[in-house]
């Protein structure tokens, strides 16, 4: 986390959450784990994540 850029932390510290959970999810909350996600923040730190992994090639 600390070598990622201040503007995509709150968007993986999100999914992190999420993912760390153990809160059971219902059907209805699968996709989006019950969370209103920003689909701005997931797309540019898709961006930023791709075009670092273009990098480590």
């Amino acid at each position: 986390m600390e070598e990622l850029p201040e503007r995509h932390r709150p968007i993986v510290e999100q999914a992190l959450a999420c993912y760390r959970s153990a809160r059971p999810v219902s059907l209805e909350e699968r996709e989006t784990d019950g969370h209103a996600w920003s689909a701005d923040a997931l797309r540019a730190f898709a961006a930023h994540a791709l075009q670092h992994a273009d990098r480590a090639e």
